[in-house]
């Protein structure tokens, strides 16, 4: 009978009639159970009571609950004798667990013994007992265990004692046999030997011979029956197990012995050889069954010992280094090569080849540089580099106000000078000039350029030289330029404000022409295109074209833009197409060049004969392909062309790259500029470059000059040393230039006036180029700036920084990165105290901030994943390097929740660069970040993935396999960011794996794949 359970504050109190024990429970945060014994009942209740006290504040519940009592320790539990108590209190809801002993099972509560005897007799091949929790095994007489503590040997009596015969003991399987000297007969007794007998003699018993009054009688020893010949003896099973090792079975012609399980019966039919299946023969690696007992054999990499057992690791990098490239790693029964950083093995795992850090997507914000085993990121101009691979804005104007004369405004990238009312910009976009004067012009290439002024009115006109012409319209014979005060002092011409000149040219040539077109052609083979199909398609397509006189497509006909695919869009062609063909779509660019004009055949003429050689060839190869007499052989495979699949566009005029069509005609883009092919216009040369050529791409670099400076249009060399240099000044900022003078200098290139140095300060000479010249009090060291006002050093304030020594400025960090602390010294210093990464449904990745530059100083990240209904989290760190000897202070933390009870995923505080893989011991995860004010490192990059629960036990076997990490390849798959990303997706999608293991063989180590096809098998069937 059992009585009601009474509920005190929350307490249920249960107490069972009939049995010596009480259960308790306490209903809070979380469920405590005990099973006690009487005596320690009233420890429970007095534990019950104290938590239910009205006047033990909330605080006293808390702490009770934080530190929950070790119920193991202090035997208060309700597990089995038979069973052990494993404590649950950090790691599960329960405060511990039953776990039934080995040799027993059950819920551990309940434990019921294992009875071993009972499958296979335990493994013992005579007898079993079994015992509470274990079992022994036992011989039969004659036989002893042997050490495996299951097999039965013979023990050899003879050797034992020597009285066991009276003449001559032979030992037996299981037993001994006593025989006697020639003259001699064995006695009933079957020890002693008796002198001649005549019984013996004269009826040949094998062993006893009776004498009787008619007669006599053969008898035999025990453990032996007569033979029907009535004088012979044989043995059976009951004489020492009749000789046989393991099983003995009783037989008209005597015993038949066999062997248990996993041994093998060997040569004399009595004696037991154990087999591979028992304690691998005694193998360390592999072993092999033999007639005469188990063979113990090594796997490749390694070499068997001389005890024939175990196997010795083969040292390949001792002999010749493995055939390694570069590094040479011994491993157990195999080696690796290895890399430096920077580099990977080819396909054949031992050349070392530079890692291209650029062919990955995203490596630098910019501009990326692949250089032998590294890479470099570099900025756009108006962007500084931080953390290795970012680029951010530079605010120019905080230094100096960006070298501009009055105003600066600070834009994305760049920065725009300003000037007061009154003024405007000068050319060279940093100094101002009053706003009612006119900018003197400079007359371009080829061309002639009259001005007159008119009161307030300056006019130019602009003119081409005799046979040259406007690269902007061929047709035109002038312009009329304007600057007054309607025009705000610009040059206008019909409201059009020009800043430079329009360009001449006296390079006219005729335009040459060309034609899309596209046909079907049809093959019997399975369409397979290679990178190289293409380019064999476009020979052998001009070749044709080119052999046979018909198609009139001379030298001066092309192919280009050639385009391949397999298949066609084409409906009515596809309804058409046999099961036994398939199509490929060939699309291209038919252009055919013009010749030279001559006295007798002008531009025009020129024009007109191109245009038609043209028409012709695109006719006829439409007529070809119509009468089937069309096709194209490349790769040693003749592709005929579909009937009527032929279909040209529209005839398109074009001019060769650095000409530009103009009424029909190709003119070539002046000296000073060049073709801008993508926009197809003629463009004057940026700042800081120039052309002195015709017909050109692009511009020349001028000598000895930053990218960005010098004369917009520069035509030569001369008129890139037209703005004045650095240290010099004019009132254009043109030459001819004077130098800055004493107390003054100039950093910049083309300005109109010089900076002063301050307070009177005096430079070492004239022409002065930086603040360095000016001489000071002192010297401020990098970190520092010299401030005038006060005549002294100080420091670079938080968020600016000063490689330099003897400059009175410091220059701001980039963007929103700010430094630890002052006195910065390097750009490196900047740093980006955002917490970076991004939180996905599916996918995402955690990143110190400012990664992969070091983190900053007093840094508090926090991530919260918390995946979709039904999934789980794997996290994979690929490398982690954080400053462990600041006592932790820099430490990563991931665990359930933000309470520092919650279940625990992962912890460091610790660099490693060897991968890890964790699959998240809670559904949800929070993750924190925290950095002290001391050293930094450079941090981690670390992604994560949701899968869905039902692929739990395949996650698991997949993470806890040391294989996944101990490999050098497999290293480097997990740091490689692009691999990584396909490992991600087969993770959160499983059955992708099939897909991903035949595309990406080439790019992935094959044991990865060795490694992980038996558990994806495994799982889905």
């Amino acid at each position: 009978m059992r009585e009601r359970g009474k509920v005190v504050r929350g307490i249920r109190l249960q107490g069972l009639i009939g049995r010596s024990c009480f259960e308790c429970s306490w209903r809070g945060r979380s469920e405590l159970e005990m099973w006690l014994t009487l005596p320690t009942a009233s420890l429970c209740l007095v534990h019950i009571l104290l938590m239910s006290l009205p006047h033990i504040g909330s605080t006293s519940k808390k702490k009770l609950r934080q530190r929950p009592v070790n119920l193991c320790s202090q035997g208060l539990h309700n597990c089995s004798t038979d069973a052990i108590c494993i404590d649950l209190r950090r790691t599960g809801r329960k405060p511990y667990k039953c776990k039934c002993k080995s040799g027993f099972y059950g819920n551990g509560i309940i434990c019921y013994d294992v009875d071993e005897c009972a499958t296979e007799n335990g493994g013992c091949v005579h007898k079993c007992e079994n015992q509470p929790g274990n079992y022994s095994c036992s011989c039969m007489e004659g036989f002893q265990l042997s050490e495996d503590g299951h097999n039965c040997e013979d023990i050899d009596e003879c050797k034992q004692s020597q009285r066991l015969c009276d003449q001559l003991c032979i030992n037996t399987q299981g037993s001994y046999v006593c025989s006697c000297k020639p003259g001699y007969y064995l006695s009933p007794d079957g020890r002693t030997c008796t002198a001649d007998s005549k019984c013996h003699r004269a009826f040949g018993c094998a062993q006893i011979c009776r004498p009787m009054t008619q007669g006599h009688h053969c008898a035999c020893l025990k453990g032996y029956r007569l033979h029907p010949n009535r004088r012979d003896c044989i043995l059976t099973c009951a004489k020492g197990n009749g000789g046989c090792q393991h099983r003995c079975k009783d037989t008209e012609l005597g015993p038949e012995c066999r062997c248990v399980s996993k041994y093998n019966l060997g040569g004399d039919k009595k004696s037991c050889i154990a087999s591979c299946k028992v304690n691998k023969g005694g193998c360390q690696k592999q072993c092999i069954d033999t007639k005469t007992g188990p063979k113990c054999t090594c796997p490749s990499g390694y070499k068997l010992h001389t005890d024939k057992k175990n196997c010795l690791d083969i040292d390949e990098c001792a002999d010749g280094g493995g055939g390694c490239s570069d590094n040479c790693v011994n491993t157990h029964g195999s080696y690796e090569c290895t890399c430096p950083k920077g580099f990977k093995t080819l396909s054949d795992l031992k050349t070392c080849t530079d890692i291209d850090e650029c062919s990955i997507p995203s490596t630098c914000d910019h501009i990326c540089i692949n250089t032998p085993g590294s890479f470099h990121c570099k900025c756009r101009p108006g962007y500084e580099n931080y953390g290795i691979t970012h680029c951010a804005d530079v605010n120019e104007c905080t230094n100096n106000i960006g070298g501009c004369e009055q105003g600066c405004e600070n834009t994305e990238g760049s920065f725009k000078c300003k000037c007061k009312e009154g003024y405007r910009l000068h050319p060279n976009q940093k100094d101002c000039m009053r706003a009612d004067v006119c900018i003197r012009l400079k007359t371009p290439a080829k061309a002639q350029l009259l001005c007159q002024s008119v009161g307030d009115t300056n006019m130019c006109i602009l003119r081409c030289n005799s046979n040259a012409h406007f690269t902007s319209d061929a047709s035109r014979t002038d312009y009329t330029f304007i600057c007054n005060k309607e025009t705000k002092y610009e040059w206008s011409h019909n409201n059009k404000t020009y800043v430079v000149l329009p360009s001449c040219s006296d390079a006219v040539l005729p335009p040459g022409f060309k034609r899309k077109a596209v046909f079907l052609m049809m093959t019997a083979e399975k369409c397979r295109l290679k990178k190289h199909t293409t380019d064999n398609f476009k020979e052998n397509l001009l070749q044709t074209l080119h052999k046979k006189k018909r198609y009139k497509c001379t030298k001066l006909c092309h192919v280009q833009n050639v385009s391949l695919q397999c298949g066609t869009k084409r409906r009515r062609f596809r309804q058409t197409l046999s099961k036994q063909k398939t199509y490929i779509t060939a699309e291209f660019e038919i252009e055919v060049a013009p010749k030279a004009p001559t006295e007798s055949c002008n531009i025009n003429c020129t024009r007109k004969k191109t245009e038609r050689r043209l028409k012709k060839t695109i006719k006829r190869l439409r007529r070809s392909i119509n009468k089937e007499k069309f096709s194209v052989i490349f790769e040693n495979i003749q592709y005929g062309v579909r009937k009527r699949s032929f279909k040209a566009a529209r005839t398109l005029m074009t001019c060769r790259k650095g000409n530009i069509l103009v009424n029909q005609e190709c003119i070539s883009c002046s000296i000073g500029t060049y073709h801008d092919v993508e926009k197809d216009i003629c463009v004057p040369c940026s700042h800081g470059k120039y052309q002195d050529m015709e017909g050109q791409t692009e511009c020349k670099n001028c000598p000895n000059q930053a990218e960005g400076k010098g004369v917009l249009g520069a035509k030569n060399i001369s008129d890139c040393a037209g703005l004045c240099s650095r240290g010099y000044f004019a009132d254009d900022g043109l030459e001819p230039c004077q130098p800055c003078p004493i107390g003054t200098y100039q950093t910049d290139i083309g300005r109109t006036k010089c900076i002063p140095c301050g307070r009177s300060i005096k430079t070492r000479g004239v022409a002065s180029t930086s603040f360095q010249d000016c001489i000071v009090k002192t010297i401020c060291g990098p970190g520092h700036f010299y401030d005038v006002e006060s005549e002294s050093c100080k420091d670079c304030p938080i968020g600016f920084y000063q490689s330099e020594s003897s400059q009175n400025f410091c220059i701001p960090c980039p963007g929103d990165t700010t430094t630890d602390g002052g006195n910065s010294k390097n750009s490196s210093d900047c740093k980006n105290r955002k917490c970076g990464g991004y939180i996905g449904l599916l996918r995402g990745r955690l990143e110190s901030p400012n990664y992969p530059g070091d983190y900053p100083n007093n840094v508090n990240c926090t991530w919260f994943i918390k995946p979709g209904k039904g999934r789980r989290i794997l996290i994979i760190i690929p490398e982690i390097f954080l400053r462990a000897e600041d006592k932790c202070g820099d430490q990563l933390v991931m665990r359930k929740s933000k309470s520092a009870f919650s279940l625990q995923t992962h912890v460091t505080c610790v660099s490693t660069e060897r991968p890890q893989a964790y699959v998240a011991r809670s559904r949800n995860l929070w993750i924190t970040f925290k950095t002290d004010q001391k050293n930094t490192g450079a941090g981690f990059s670390i992604p994560y993935v949701t899968y869905n629960e039902e692929y739990q036990d395949l996650m698991e076997d997949i993470v806890t396999d040391g294989q996944l990490y101990k490999p050098y390849q497999h290293q480097q798959l997990f740091k490689n960011r692009y691999l990584l990303s396909i490992l991600l997706d087969v993770i959160a999608q499983p059955i992708k794996f099939y897909f991903y293991a035949n595309v990406s063989k080439t790019l992935v180590p094959e044991s990865f794949f060795k490694l992980l096809q038996p558990k994806v098998t495994k799982f889905f069937d």
